[in-house]
Protein backbone atom coordinates (compact mmCIF):
# COMPACT_ATOMS: atom_id res chain seq x y z
CA UNK A 1 0.00 0.00 0.00
CA UNK A 2 2.89 2.64 0.45
CA UNK A 3 3.06 3.22 -3.70
CA UNK A 4 -0.56 4.68 -2.65
CA UNK A 5 0.47 7.04 -0.28
CA UNK A 6 0.66 10.61 -1.28
CA UNK A 7 1.26 12.37 1.68
CA UNK A 8 0.93 12.35 5.79
CA UNK A 9 2.30 13.14 8.84
CA UNK A 10 2.94 10.80 11.81
CA UNK A 11 3.97 11.39 15.31
CA UNK A 12 6.81 9.87 17.18
CA UNK A 13 7.17 7.12 15.17
CA UNK A 14 7.98 6.18 11.33
CA UNK A 15 6.12 4.33 9.34
CA UNK A 16 6.98 1.31 8.11
CA UNK A 17 7.42 2.63 4.36
CA UNK A 18 9.44 5.29 5.84
CA UNK A 19 7.46 7.97 3.77
CA UNK A 20 5.73 11.05 5.36
CA UNK A 21 6.83 13.14 7.92
CA UNK A 22 7.76 12.18 11.58
CA UNK A 23 6.73 14.83 13.95
CA UNK A 24 8.11 15.14 17.61
CA UNK A 25 5.35 16.57 18.59
CA UNK A 26 1.50 16.04 17.68
CA UNK A 27 -0.52 19.27 16.03
CA UNK A 28 -2.50 21.08 18.43
CA UNK A 29 -5.16 21.87 15.94
CA UNK A 30 -7.14 21.23 12.67
CA UNK A 31 -5.48 23.58 10.52
CA UNK A 32 -1.78 22.34 12.05
CA UNK A 33 -2.53 18.91 11.02
CA UNK A 34 -3.96 19.91 8.02
CA UNK A 35 -0.73 21.32 6.81
CA UNK A 36 1.64 19.06 8.41
CA UNK A 37 -0.25 16.09 6.33
CA UNK A 38 0.12 18.06 3.08
CA UNK A 39 -3.82 17.76 2.89
CA UNK A 40 -4.41 21.62 2.48
CA UNK A 41 -5.73 21.91 -0.67
CA UNK A 42 -9.75 21.95 -1.53
CA UNK A 43 -12.53 19.94 -3.49
CA UNK A 44 -14.69 21.45 -5.60
CA UNK A 45 -17.71 19.79 -7.05
CA UNK A 46 -17.54 21.02 -10.67
CA UNK A 47 -20.85 20.30 -13.56
CA UNK A 48 -19.37 18.02 -16.40
CA UNK A 49 -19.52 17.86 -19.70
CA UNK A 50 -18.74 15.56 -22.65
CA UNK A 51 -16.05 16.28 -25.81
CA UNK A 52 -18.05 15.18 -28.84
CA UNK A 53 -16.49 15.02 -32.08
CA UNK A 54 -19.50 16.56 -35.00
CA UNK A 55 -18.47 16.66 -38.09
CA UNK A 56 -14.52 17.36 -37.69
CA UNK A 57 -15.06 19.93 -34.62
CA UNK A 58 -15.78 19.27 -31.14
CA UNK A 59 -18.63 20.49 -29.04
CA UNK A 60 -19.17 20.27 -25.29
CA UNK A 61 -22.37 18.56 -24.40
CA UNK A 62 -23.79 18.98 -20.78
CA UNK A 63 -23.91 15.75 -18.45
CA UNK A 64 -26.93 16.38 -16.47
CA UNK A 65 -26.60 15.25 -12.98
CA UNK A 66 -23.12 14.35 -12.79
CA UNK A 67 -20.33 16.68 -11.27
CA UNK A 68 -16.26 15.85 -11.06
CA UNK A 69 -14.73 16.39 -8.07
CA UNK A 70 -11.96 18.54 -8.72
CA UNK A 71 -8.66 19.06 -6.91
CA UNK A 72 -7.37 22.66 -6.27
CA UNK A 73 -3.73 22.36 -5.05
CA UNK A 74 -0.81 24.72 -5.32
CA UNK A 75 2.45 23.24 -6.05
CA UNK A 76 5.24 25.86 -6.51
CA UNK A 77 3.27 28.63 -7.27
CA UNK A 78 1.05 27.13 -9.61
CA UNK A 79 -2.36 25.33 -8.89
CA UNK A 80 -2.49 22.08 -10.10
CA UNK A 81 -5.74 20.28 -10.88
CA UNK A 82 -6.68 16.87 -10.42
CA UNK A 83 -9.80 14.98 -11.05
CA UNK A 84 -10.73 12.73 -8.12
CA UNK A 85 -13.53 11.07 -9.33
CA UNK A 86 -17.56 11.72 -10.28
CA UNK A 87 -20.56 12.33 -7.62
CA UNK A 88 -24.07 13.26 -8.08
CA UNK A 89 -26.23 16.19 -7.40
CA UNK A 90 -26.86 15.74 -4.27
CA UNK A 91 -23.49 15.26 -2.97
CA UNK A 92 -21.98 18.03 -0.60
CA UNK A 93 -18.56 18.42 -0.21
CA UNK A 94 -16.84 18.32 2.84
CA UNK A 95 -13.57 20.38 3.05
CA UNK A 96 -10.24 18.81 4.47
CA UNK A 97 -10.04 21.35 7.07
CA UNK A 98 -13.37 20.56 7.98
CA UNK A 99 -13.39 16.78 8.35
CA UNK A 100 -10.27 17.33 10.79
CA UNK A 101 -12.32 20.01 13.08
CA UNK A 102 -14.52 17.33 14.52
CA UNK A 103 -11.38 16.56 16.36
CA UNK A 104 -10.67 19.97 17.73
CA UNK A 105 -12.89 19.27 20.60
CA UNK A 106 -11.68 16.28 22.15
CA UNK A 107 -7.63 17.87 21.29
CA UNK A 108 -9.01 20.68 23.78
CA UNK A 109 -9.76 18.09 26.13
CA UNK A 110 -5.84 17.40 26.48
CA UNK A 111 -7.48 13.77 26.59
CA UNK A 112 -6.68 13.32 22.69
CA UNK A 113 -3.86 13.99 20.33
CA UNK A 114 -3.52 14.09 16.63
CA UNK A 115 -1.96 10.94 16.17
CA UNK A 116 -1.42 10.16 11.91
CA UNK A 117 -3.23 11.93 8.80
CA UNK A 118 -2.72 11.48 4.97
CA UNK A 119 -3.51 11.05 1.85
CA UNK A 120 -3.64 7.85 -0.47
CA UNK A 121 -4.30 7.37 -4.11
CA UNK A 122 -3.30 10.51 -5.25
CA UNK A 123 -6.16 12.37 -3.06
CA UNK A 124 -8.86 10.09 -3.22
CA UNK A 125 -8.50 8.72 0.37
CA UNK A 126 -7.94 10.77 3.38
CA UNK A 127 -7.62 9.83 6.64
CA UNK A 128 -6.74 11.36 10.44
CA UNK A 129 -6.42 9.31 13.25
CA UNK A 130 -6.54 10.75 17.21
CA UNK A 131 -5.81 8.64 19.56
CA UNK A 132 -6.22 9.01 23.70
CA UNK A 133 -4.54 5.17 24.40
CA UNK A 134 -3.87 2.07 22.88
CA UNK A 135 -7.49 1.36 23.91
CA UNK A 136 -9.25 3.93 21.90
CA UNK A 137 -8.84 5.95 18.11
CA UNK A 138 -10.71 7.85 16.85
CA UNK A 139 -10.40 7.82 13.24
CA UNK A 140 -12.25 10.02 10.57
CA UNK A 141 -11.79 8.84 6.65
CA UNK A 142 -12.82 10.58 3.60
CA UNK A 143 -13.28 9.45 -0.20
CA UNK A 144 -13.09 11.50 -2.99
CA UNK A 145 -14.95 10.27 -5.10
CA UNK A 146 -16.92 8.73 -2.44
CA UNK A 147 -17.43 4.87 -3.30
CA UNK A 148 -21.15 4.67 -4.97
CA UNK A 149 -23.29 6.56 -3.17
CA UNK A 150 -20.39 8.07 -1.03
CA UNK A 151 -19.07 7.71 2.60
CA UNK A 152 -17.30 9.59 5.26
CA UNK A 153 -17.00 8.55 8.88
CA UNK A 154 -16.25 8.71 12.30
CA UNK A 155 -15.75 5.34 14.21
CA UNK A 156 -13.89 4.23 17.22
CA UNK A 157 -11.68 1.40 17.45
CA UNK A 158 -11.14 -0.51 20.50
CA UNK A 159 -8.43 -3.46 21.15
CA UNK A 160 -8.71 -5.67 24.20
CA UNK A 161 -5.71 -4.67 26.32
CA UNK A 162 -6.15 -5.36 30.32
CA UNK A 163 -9.39 -5.71 31.45
CA UNK A 164 -9.21 -3.07 34.36
CA UNK A 165 -7.91 -0.46 32.08
CA UNK A 166 -10.21 -1.46 29.65
CA UNK A 167 -13.56 -0.93 31.67
CA UNK A 168 -12.30 2.78 33.61
CA UNK A 169 -11.30 3.75 29.71
CA UNK A 170 -15.01 2.86 28.71
CA UNK A 171 -16.19 4.84 31.84
CA UNK A 172 -14.64 8.24 30.93
CA UNK A 173 -15.48 7.39 27.05
CA UNK A 174 -17.86 9.71 26.45
CA UNK A 175 -15.84 12.24 28.42
CA UNK A 176 -13.14 12.64 25.24
CA UNK A 177 -15.04 10.82 22.67
CA UNK A 178 -18.40 12.33 22.63
CA UNK A 179 -17.67 15.85 21.41
CA UNK A 180 -15.57 14.68 18.14
CA UNK A 181 -18.36 12.08 17.26
CA UNK A 182 -21.31 14.87 18.15
CA UNK A 183 -19.69 17.67 15.77
CA UNK A 184 -19.00 14.82 12.74
CA UNK A 185 -22.82 13.80 12.90
CA UNK A 186 -23.87 17.28 12.75
CA UNK A 187 -21.87 18.28 10.25
CA UNK A 188 -21.64 15.32 8.03
CA UNK A 189 -23.51 15.83 4.49
CA UNK A 190 -25.07 11.97 5.18
CA UNK A 191 -26.70 12.87 9.17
Amino acid sequence: MSHEFESGFFHATPPWHGLGTVLEDPPETASQAICAAGLNWDVRKEPMEAVVAVNGTYRAVAVPDNFAMIRRKMENGVTKLDTLGVVGAQYRVIQNIDAFRCFDPCIATGKVQYHTAGSLRGGRIIWVLGIRSIIHVLAAVGYYPPGCSGSQGAVILGSNVVCEERQHSQEDFASWADPCVDTFERDSPYG
